[in-house]
């Protein structure tokens, strides 16, 4: 299966944005816990 540089640029957007919101999320409850930072 073949996609175009736009399509796989998109495809590869959303799997990084969704990663990103994942490891933001985790990497703020890290910090949340550990140091009660009002973030």
């Amino acid at each position: 299966m073949r996609l175009t540089g736009r399509n796989r640029q998109r495809v590869a957007g959303m799997r990084f944005k969704s990663v990103n919101r994942r490891a933001k999320a985790g990497l703020l409850g890290i910090i949340d816990e550990n140091n009660n930072l009002p973030l």
